[in-house]
């Protein structure tokens, strides 16, 4: 027999959730530290009568509240610095944007499931566009963001603004 328990860290008394299952998923809609076990109860292959118990040590997972940070300009110029549009978030549920063009025309768009992300201090970022449009740069303007997301603490999140794209490098301005 299987038995999760997800507790408050601070509170291991307090069972948030009882399982009795394989493999189980939880959402944490509370920010705060929390301790995951699981204990196995097995009757053991040498025929003795008694059941065995084992206890896995206790995992703690730290949940963050949410945020959300949606840029006004990158630079996808190739120089290595800030060459694609990144939106940095934290601890949540659910992410969708849509750019466009300023005729409203959709340039790219995308969600959790299909946007490539990168990680750095605890922090997830949506890596949303690289400046093209059908495989090529675009110009230099404001484009317009669309972003809907939800945190795990329940914030729902709807963003709307400008992205400024400067393809030119400085060496280039300078010529």
């Amino acid at each position: 027999a299987y038995e999760w328990v997800i507790y408050p860290a601070d509170h291991p008394e307090e069972a948030l959730l009882r399982r009795f299952e394989p493999e189980t998923e939880y959402t944490f809609y509370d920010s705060g530290t929390f301790g995951v076990q699981l204990k196995i109860t097995y009757s053991p292959t040498d025929g003795s009568a008694e059941p065995m118990e084992e206890e896995a040590e206790p995992i703690l997972i730290v949940i963050s509240e949410s945020s959300l940070k949606v840029p006004n300009a990158f630079s996808p110029n190739g120089d290595g610095t800030n060459d694609v549009y990144r939106v940095k978030t934290q601890s949540l549920l659910s992410f969708r944007m849509k750019i466009f063009n300023r005729w409203g025309q959709e340039i790219v768009s995308g969600d959790q499931g299909s946007l490539p992300t990168a990680y750095e201090d605890n922090y997830t970022y949506y890596i949303c566009w690289d400046g093209t449009y059908h495989g090529s740069k675009v110009e230099d303007g404001v484009y317009f963001i669309l972003v809907e997301a939800e945190g795990s603490d329940g914030i729902k999140y709807v963003r709307r603004g400008d992205i400024n794209v400067l393809t030119r490098s400085r060496k280039e301005e300078q010529e």
